[in-house]
């Protein structure tokens, strides 16, 4: 009795196999069939004649549908302004009672601009050959190379509303800008923001900063160290402005006011800016700076940065 059953589950898992072997091609034949019936010349259960109507009856739908797109679009794009947004000033809507509309500062050199690696230290070395050997770190080309790029858009155009700064003492690419014999210089511009006109004839007293700058026409740019111990170590700073160079401070025309977007620029704008040269850095010392603008609408933040830039100066070598 053993050996019969035995028997009869071979043949039972034989017979099964055989059903599933005939089942798979029976379902490959039906699919095969589906992909292309040769008896009625049909490819995915349709002929020639069926896939033509579907195929033009979808060209039609998708152009009809692009045209209304394009329409829209064109109707769309010819009520917004080519050049700046509809919405400016205090109607912008960057501005919120907690975040009142303010530019910020920039400055160059800089030698990264990614978003999440923004480089604020700048490092130099003295013009002694022997110790540039020692600093393996030295990035004094970088930051000459960056301004000379920078300042191309000043120097490649020609337009009655170029911005020029005639005394810029060692602020130039002949003098490295000062970074070859350890006294940088910086150039410090204020952010684009379309519409902004700065109120300079009214300010707000700054009991550090602003008190040294009162009686100047125009935009007041000043920068100290961020504390008491760094203005120890900065040492002298002279400004290079339009107007001339000053110890005090530095300004910013408001002629310049307000930015329009690209229109009546040639697509090139001129940000004004101020050359800030550190005479006397104290050496092997990291020193935080703050540069500051002022006017009565320029509300000063400093997490946010708002009318305002800070930066590191590190010099490290002896002149």
């Amino acid at each position: 009795m053993h050996l019969k059953t035995k028997s009869k589950q071979r043949r039972s898992i034989r017979e099964w196999y055989q059903d599933f072997r005939s089942t798979i091609n029976k379902h490959l034949h039906t699919l095969g069939n589906f992909i292309y019936n040769q008896e009625h010349y049909e490819i995915f259960g349709r002929d020639g004649k069926r896939w033509s109507k579907l195929a033009a009856f979808y060209f039609c739908f998708y152009v009809v549908l692009g045209g209304f797109f394009c329409l829209y679009l064109s109707i769309f794009m010819s009520l917004l302004p080519l050049h700046q947004p509809r919405y400016i000033g205090n109607d912008s809507r960057l501005t919120s009672r907690n975040n009142p509309l303010s530019p910020g500062l920039s400055f160059r050199p800089q030698t990264s601009f990614h978003l999440n690696d923004v480089q604020t230290l700048i490092s130099l070395s003295s013009n002694d050959k022997e110790n540039q050997k020692e600093s393996t770190n030295d990035k004094t080309e970088i930051y000459i190379k960056n301004l000379d790029e920078y300042l191309k858009v000043y120097n490649n155009t020609q337009s009655s509303k170029n911005f020029t700064i005639h005394d810029v003492g060692d602020c130039n690419s002949i003098n490295h800008y000062g970074y070859k014999n350890g006294k940088p210089c910086i150039l410090i511009k204020i952010n684009k923001l379309i519409g902004f006109i700065p109120e300079v004839n009214r300010t707000d007293v700054d009991n550090k900063h602003e008190s040294e700058c009162i009686g100047i026409p125009n935009i007041p740019v000043r920068c100290m160290g961020e504390y008491l111990f760094d203005q120890e170590m900065l040492g002298n700073v002279i400004y290079y402005s339009e107007s001339g160079s000053s110890d005090v401070c530095g300004s910013i025309d408001i002629k310049h006011f307000p930015y329009n977007g690209k229109k009546n620029r040639n697509n090139v704008y001129q940000a004004p800016y101020v050359w800030v040269q550190f005479q006397n850095i104290t050496p092997y010392v990291l020193i935080s700076v703050e540069c500051r603008i002022f006017a009565a609408n320029i509300f000063y933040d400093k997490i946010a940065q708002r009318g305002s830039i800070r930066f590191q100066l590190y010099l490290n070598k002896k002149i």
